[in-house]
């Protein structure tokens, strides 16, 4: 019996020693770091991206870790991204963030992804009668075509925009827009009644809530996939895929448990 008590204890010292080693080489790591700030170097830091990222939303995606190596030893990777301009995105992020699918929670994070490459106002247009859509390259205003799964390209979030076409007229209103820029001047956005104004002309002929997944994922629906570039394959893909129907079919979502 005393045999067996002795071995648990030496294997629980044994535990111990090893673990202090560990957290000594990781505290040794962190100290001895090149890479290491003083609170007095990062405090300041932090406060300018506070500063900047009130400013502009889109910050807190460009400031994720880039360095490989510090990521690979943080358990996590971020892969470089680049938003495109501020001035080049939508005039509707005048007043919404970045990120401004935060209501539902059961689809957010799906909708806020189709944000990077899919207009406001594809979504979200009133009228949706004698509708097509095009690529547009915010950065130069132009349309391109063979824009072949631009999600992929999160590199440049934002710089190719599905956006919707009627009667020959772009539904895309960036924040250079000369009226905006303008009125920006005239410092419309500090004037709570100016502001309100302003958004209700950028919200003319615009719903709240968009349309439903379901009626662009599906056979004939409201996107020609192949009209706007997708290849034959691609375009059954986004016809049938599963994540709208489990959004439309279930209340409620259940994780695994044991």
């Amino acid at each position: 019996m005393r045999r067996r008590y002795r071995g648990l204890g030496y294997s629980f010292f044994l535990l111990i020693i090893i673990t202090a080693t560990i957290m000594a080489v990781s505290f040794y790591q962190r100290l001895a770091n090149p890479d290491t700030q003083p609170a007095e170097t990062l405090v300041p830091k932090a406060m300018q991206d506070t500063v900047r990222l009130n400013a502009d939303h889109a910050y807190i995606l460009e400031a994720l870790p880039n360095d490989y190596k510090a990521s690979h030893e943080n358990f996590h990777y971020y892969p470089g991204i680049k938003m495109v301009a501020q001035e080049k995105r939508s005039a509707c992020l005048l007043c919404h963030t970045i990120l401004p699918h935060n209501e539902n929670i059961r689809n957010r994070a799906f909708l806020n992804l189709h944000s990077g490459y899919v207009a406001c106002t594809t979504c979200h247009l009133a009228d949706s009668t004698d509708v097509s859509f095009v690529w547009l390259d915010t950065e130069t205003g132009k349309q391109v075509v063979g824009v072949e799964r631009p999600e992929t390209r999160w590199k440049d979030v934002g710089k190719y925009q599905l956006v919707p076409v009627r009667n020959g007229e772009v539904h895309y209103t960036p924040q250079d827009d000369p009226d905006i820029v303008t009125r920006i001047a005239q410092n419309v956005l500090e004037d709570e009644a100016m502001s309100e104004a302003l958004r209700e002309e950028l919200e003319a002929g615009i719903m709240k809530t968009g349309r439903a997944c379901k009626r662009c994922h599906t056979q004939d629906g409201f996107i020609d996939f192949m009209a706007v570039g997708y290849s034959e394959e691609r375009t059954s893909e986004l016809e049938s895929l599963s994540i709208p129907s489990v959004f439309e079919s279930y209340e409620n979502f259940y994780m695994p448990t044991k």
